[in-house]
């Protein structure tokens, strides 16, 4: 993803991306997010999903139970989003955004033809 794209994301989801700064031992997303700007928006809006969900089982945004990507790229054509402290409700957005980046061009973000 583009480092304008990555920065967006990174600054609008501060506590969710909290690993950007972290060694590569601790977390993968100080290498950004490893697919291309067709998925922004996908990610964009799993990314609020995840917040909205934390909000809503009432974690704090600055315990550490607070929702933790720490891995966000393609494999095999599809979105993979790794966090910690997820919930079954988080888990499930996820598999719906990992579902749904198979319809859509990782690059371009164009629908896949049926």
């Amino acid at each position: 993803m583009s480092p304008e794209n990555t920065q967006v994301l990174f600054r609008s989801f501060p506590r969710l991306y909290r690993g950007r700064d972290k060694r590569l031992t601790e977390s993968l997303m100080s290498s950004g997010f490893e697919c291309g700007d067709g998925w922004f928006e996908l990610i964009r809006d799993l990314s609020a999903a995840l917040e909205q969900i934390a909000h809503e089982e009432a974690r704090l945004p600055d315990s550490e139970q607070w929702p933790d990507a720490f891995q966000v790229k393609e494999k095999f054509g599809r979105l993979r989003f790794y966090i910690r402290h997820g919930s079954p409700a988080m888990y499930r957005a996820i598999d719906e955004a990992q579902e749904l980046s198979e319809q859509i061009c990782m690059m371009c973000g164009a629908a896949h033809p049926a």
